[in-house]
């Protein structure tokens, strides 16, 4: 509330209330009149300096501390502020002083370094946006030209990274002085260091005013020495950004625009920053070097990223340099259903980031990464995946690797790969119990978190009327019949049913948000069954429920038969469909030999099996509403 992590739109003011107060106090330096008339006063030009700082540091102060206090002051009236958040109150105010304090001194070292009040004001958030731009920037070069490349969910960064961040960025340290001071666990180091900042910037503005001509004043540049140095800053990243850009309205067609745009663009940006530079167009050219300098960095930059001189798609780690390894495979997404326990986060990704999945006994995995290795450079690439015709994406799957490295660092890379190869990985993989246990989502509930059970299969939804201890003994056998079972059977064979657990609600703790708990409902779904899985049946069987795994032909009372146009239907087809996609079918006989080829699902734990396939509509006996079912090709 106090700085405006419910409504951002105050944040942005504030940044642009620092801005203007920046620029509107030091103005005078950019207007050579009012700039020869105060310095004509007996002053010194730090007391100069210090007038126009402390009225615009005055401008921010008196209103946010009145209305900080007096929102304070309300909600400890309202019992919302207590003992025990008081002082994260405090320390957010604080915080919200240190923001401002960074985006001012920005704002001013950009009105030192420039002579003309426009480019001083775009110079200011230049400067504030500079490094958070060029990293985001550098992160699309990275995912636009290297086809492994793979970011964790969780947003993980190297700390040189992040502490770059916090030393380049005003913007990035603005946002950790509003957003996280109160909870920051760090806080003393934090706020020393962000001081430490703040005030290097105000030493080096006040250097900067004490240096500056007054002859400056109505130049683009306070310093000219400077704009070769600027000029390079502003044309590469500006130039990259364009050929991103201009690429957007050229889908899927490769780099080629980006590196034609960008090239195009540098030429065209060293040109137009020399005309800000000078005002005349006959000296659009008079850096050379500076502009030689720039072209030839676009150029290597887009000439490393698409040659891959470094490297990146094809490393792979020496054996000996690997602690553990982990794997994600992009056909769990559909496959599984993990319970999850993050209310901040939509999915969380455990066989990647959690302990017990780092396995040691990595050869097949690091196997499966060197044939992804030798995928790519075939051009086989995860993202088009699907839409390359060189190769079938039924036998061919997407995959991300973990190498954990023995230095304590992670590295992560997305391959393509044969669905048969993860598949002998992962058999080996769950021949550690642990590893079995991490996989499946079975394993992560308890019974007493299980509220209700609905069974599925090809005919009915059956929610099972059992009671606390059936419900942890039918858990129970299904987890043995999980550490139990072949993985290859869980690709080879059809389900011919599956579980859904609804589980107890959760309550959420009120926060920010809300001024009441509210409860969570969790349900995990997909959780398949197999005819090998006895402990399991037999117990359903026990408790008198049993699994329909076929329908008959007489509970069917219309069905619909739809072929997919991407389907060669003259070899999986029943009907001839000529150029009609879905046709009633009534003839009893074809009706049952649809139906022999339906199944519960087309599911496959290492993908590759085609769920685009031909499907039929059926309206059966005692329901109002059809179902859909997938058919198997024909034998």
């Amino acid at each position: 509330m106090l700085n405006g992590s419910l409504a951002r739109p105050f944040t942005v003011i504030i940044l642009l209330l620092a801005v203007i107060c920046a620029v509107s106090g030091y103005a005078y330096l950019h207007q050579p009149e009012k700039s020869d008339f105060f310095h004509g006063f007996p002053l010194k030009r730090i007391q100069w300096f210090n007038i126009s700082y402390i009225g615009g540091l005055l401008m921010f102060l008196i209103p946010y501390l009145s209305s900080s206090l007096c929102t304070m002051v309300i909600a400890a009236s309202k019992g919302v502020l207590v003992s025990s958040n008081f002082l994260p109150s405090v320390l957010a105010v604080f915080g919200g002083i240190l923001g401002y304090l960074i985006l001012y001194h920005t704002a001013i070292l950009a009105m030192m370094l420039t002579g003309r009040l426009l480019s001083g004001t775009l110079a200011a958030f230049v400067l504030i946006v500079y490094y958070s731009m060029a990293e985001e920037l550098f992160s699309g070069l990275f995912s636009t030209f290297y086809d492994t490349l793979y970011t964790p969910r969780h947003g993980e960064r190297s700390l040189l990274i992040d502490s770059l961040s916090n030393i380049l960025s005003p913007l990035d340290l603005y946002q950790s002085l509003t957003y996280r001071t109160a909870a920051n666990y760090k806080l003393p180091l934090f706020l020393l260091f962000a001081i430490a900042v703040i005030a290097g910037i105000w030493l080096l503005a006040c250097y900067l005013y004490q240096k500056r001509s007054l002859e400056s004043a109505g130049n683009a540049l306070a310093f000219q020495k400077s704009a070769s140095v600027i000029k390079i800053l502003i044309a590469i990243p500006g130039a990259l950004f364009f050929g991103f850009f201009a690429d957007s309205f050229y889908y899927n067609t490769g780099n080629k625009w980006i590196i034609f745009f960008s090239i195009l663009a540098v030429i065209l940006l060293c040109g137009i920053i020399e005309f800000i530079y000078t005002q005349d167009l006959r000296q659009i050219f008079k850096r050379k070097t500076s502009s030689l300098i720039s072209i030839i960095g676009v150029v290597g930059i887009l000439t490393v990223m698409q040659l891959d001189l470094f490297g990146y798609d094809t490393w792979l780690p020496k054996k000996s340099d690997i602690k553990s390894m982990a794997l994600y495979s992009d056909s769990y997404l559909n496959y599984f259903d993990y319970v999850n326990n993050d209310f901040e986060s939509s999915e969380s990704y455990y066989l990647l980031q959690d302990d017990d999945a780092q396995t040691k006994k990595f050869d097949l995995l690091y196997q499966l990464a060197e044939e992804g290795i030798s995928n790519h450079n075939m051009g086989m690439h995860f993202d088009n995946l699907y839409e390359n015709s060189m190769y079938d994406p039924v036998d061919y799957t997407g995959i991300t690797v973990r190498f954990n490295k023995t230095n304590g660092k992670s590295v992560y890379r997305s391959y393509v790969v044969k669905c048969g190869s993860l598949l002998n990985t992962l058999d080996e993989l769950c021949q550690e119990e642990s590893y079995r246990r991490k996989l499946f989502p079975a394993f992560y509930i308890t019974g007493d978190e299980i509220e209700t059970v609905i069974l599925y299969d090809i005919r009915f939804d059956t929610p099972l009327k059992l009671t606390g201890e059936e419900k942890e003994n039918l858990l129970k056998a299904y987890q043995q019949d999980l550490l139990q079972v072949d993985i290859h059977k869980l690709q080879e064979d059809n389900p011919i049913g599956s579980f859904a657990f609804q589980l107890k609600s959760n309550e959420i703790p009120s926060d920010m948000f809300t001024s009441h708990t509210d409860d969570y409902i969790r349900t995990i779904t997909n959780l398949y069954l197999f005819d090998t899985y006895e402990n399991t049946l037999k117990l359903l069987e026990e408790y008198g429920y049993s699994i329909c795994t076929e329908i008959n032909p007489e509970d069917v009372l219309q069905m619909t038969y739809t072929r997919l146009p991407s389907v060669d239907y003259n070899s999986s087809a029943d009907i001839s469909l000529k150029d009609t996609s879905s046709v009633p079918v009534t003839d009893p006989e074809e009706i049952r030999r649809l139906l022999d080829r339906t199944v519960y699902s087309l599911q496959r734990i290492a993908g590759g099996w085609n769920t685009e396939t031909d499907y039929i509509e059926v309206w059966l006996k005692g329901e109002t509403l059809s179902r859909h079912y997938s058919l198997l090709p024909k034998e």
